[in-house]
């Protein structure tokens, strides 16, 4: 995989300047891959899998370099959000004052602080 200079100097210096460990380990991987290191040799080194860097090369080649870090950095997640987000602490504090066994468990008392 070939690396335009504008993406390397993108890369190289989000390796000194990333908060970001995910940010880290792929800019890590796309400079493995330029330097012709081998997936499966990358995945290794990493600690990831071999398809994951597989789709990290994909990332860079269909990125410009201007837009290269929207690739790399973390951003927001994409698809089905958190089931239960701000419902499950008012079921707990509701169930949490009567006993168990109304609420279909085998306790008597709740085990827990």
């Amino acid at each position: 995989m070939a690396l335009r200079p504008e993406a390397r100097a993108v890369l190289e210096q989000l390796l000194t300047s990333t908060p970001h460990a995910q940010a880290l380990r792929r800019a890590q991987g796309f400079l493995g891959l330029a330097e012709g290191e081998r997936p499966p040799a990358g995945a290794r080194r990493l600690r990831v899998t071999r398809q994951t860097v597989y789709t990290w090369g994909s990332c860079v080649v269909y990125h410009r370099p201007g837009q290269l870090l929207q690739g790399v950095t973390p951003g927001g997640r994409r698809g089905r959000p958190r089931t239960g987000h701000g419902v499950r602490a008012p079921l707990i504090a509701q169930g949490i004052d009567g006993a168990p066994r109304v609420l279909g468990e085998r306790l008597p008392v709740w085990t827990t602080s």
